[in-house]
């Protein structure tokens, strides 16, 4: 009778374990703040909407993957005051927020996750591994990182010895190391900036010889900006660009490293050496 009174003690337990188990999973953030764009991707749609107290200001933009289900979310700064009044749980960001908020929401219990800021594919899904321990969605982040790897194998590089130049809204362009840098390798171009990061547009480089291809991004808050393609208003510039293809990315495929990566692919896909 003992042991059988053991057995069933032991049963009890270990099933209010297990369910506890499954609760821990179950019962996410219940607050969760996120505090610039980037953040806002993952955040957005991984987390359900009920349990975001907060976006940042940005998250509706033009160059906001998520926005459309940014609607009817409380947008606010990255101002320290400003994320306490959400009363967060937990703060999700990549760049932004004070030298000081770390410390500060430590202090308050408050939990800080800070995302890499992902420049290939491999980090993406880093990212999205993070996001699966927040996130009640398992499957929807499986889902995500089955489709990146089903793609990828699938993906057929271009092979003609294409060299394509990004050009940022303000006349920056894309070198080494950076997210438009990966695309292009990934999708068989040749960047045709060889320097490192984000550099101003080479205007003598252009003069002696053009890429084959301009991808650009344009955002419709720069379109009368005094800055925006400042470089191609050169007037040599023009002259020696205007056989040059050109194909356009959105910047809300752009601006961050997310599974959009994949939609940037698609459109990279479609240039041709004609």
């Amino acid at each position: 009778m003992k042991v059988l009174f053991a057995n069933l003690f032991i049963s009890i337990i270990s099933f209010f374990s297990f369910q506890n188990t499954i609760l821990a999973k179950d019962l996410p953030y219940k607050r969760v703040v996120s505090i610039d764009y980037c953040a806002d991707q993952y955040v957005l749609k991984f987390i359900d909407k009920q349990n975001i107290a907060a976006i940042s200001y940005d998250a509706d933009k033009d160059f906001s993957y998520m926005r459309d289900h940014a609607m009817d979310i409380k947008k606010i700064t990255a101002n320290t005051e400003e994320i306490l009044s959400a009363n967060p749980d937990i703060v999700i960001k990549t760049y932004a927020g004070s030298r000081n908020l770390k410390k500060i929401l430590d202090s308050l219990n408050i939990k800080l996750l800070t995302l890499p800021n992902p420049v290939n594919l491999k980090e993406i899904k880093e990212v999205l591994n993070i996001m699966r321990e927040i996130s009640v969605h398992d499957k929807k982040v499986n889902d995500v990182l089955k489709n990146i790897q089903s793609y990828t194998e699938g993906f057929k590089k271009n092979n003609k010895n294409i060299s394509a130049i990004y050009l940022s809204p303000a006349g920056m362009t894309a070198g080494a190391g950076t997210l438009i840098d990966n695309l292009f390798k990934v999708s068989g171009l040749i960047n045709y900036q060889t320097k490192t990061g984000w550099t101003s547009f080479p205007l003598e480089k252009i003069i002696n010889k053009k890429p084959n291809v301009i991808v650009y991004s344009s955002f419709k808050s720069l379109e009368n900006h005094p800055d925006a393609w400042n470089p191609l208003r050169h007037p040599v510039i023009k002259t020696q660009l205007k056989s040059v293809p050109t194909i356009n990315l959105k910047p809300s495929v752009t601006s961050c490293g997310g599974w959009f990566f994949l939609e940037a692919l698609n459109i990279l896909k479609m240039i041709d050496n004609e």
